[in-house]
C-alpha cells in the first residue's frame, strides 16, 4: 500500500506543477535595462557573449515604434534599431492591450530574451 500512496502523491504533485503555469514576467524583477540600439550592436559586434549576458534573462528594453502587427489577440511590436535590416521583436503576452501603442511612439517593454537571428527576440513582453 506504500508504494500505492507514494505513486499517488507523485501523480497528484505532477498534475499540480503541469497545471501551476509559468509565471508573468510582470512579477520577475528586470536583469538588465538597455536601448534597442544598443541591444542590437551588442549582438552584432559579439553574439556569443550577448547570449551570456541576455539570453534567458528579464530585460527592459526603450525605444521607438517601427512597426505594430496585432492577430488573433496577440502583438508583436518592432523596435527600431537605426539598422534597417534589423530590429528588436517584441512579442506581448496574451491579453496585454496594445490598442493605445502607435508608430513613431516611444515604449519601454520588459520581456525574456531568446536570442537572435537577423532581429533580437523577446517573449512574454508586458509594458513598463
Amino acid at each position: 500500500y506504500t508504494v500505492l500512496i507514494v505513486a499517488a502523491l507523485a501523480a497528484i504533485y505532477g498534475f499540480y506543477l503541469f497545471n501551476k503555469g509559468v509565471p508573468s514576467v510582470e512579477s520577475m524583477n528586470t536583469d538588465i535595462e538597455i536601448t534597442a540600439s544598443e541591444l542590437l550592436e551588442s549582438y552584432e559586434n559579439d553574439e556569443a557573449k550577448s547570449d551570456e549576458k541576455f539570453l534567458d534573462k528579464v530585460i527592459e528594453v526603450s525605444g521607438e515604434i517601427q512597426k505594430i502587427e496585432r492577430q488573433d489577440g496577440k502583438s508583436t511590436v518592432y523596435l527600431d534599431t537605426g539598422n534597417m535590416m534589423s530590429t528588436i521583436i517584441c512579442q506581448f503576452e496574451e491579453g496585454v492591450d496594445t490598442s493605445s501603442l502607435t508608430e513613431n511612439q516611444r515604449l519601454k517593454v520588459k520581456g525574456l530574451c531568446t536570442g537572435y537571428l537577423m532581429d533580437v527576440v523577446l517573449v512574454r513582453c508586458i509594458i513598463v
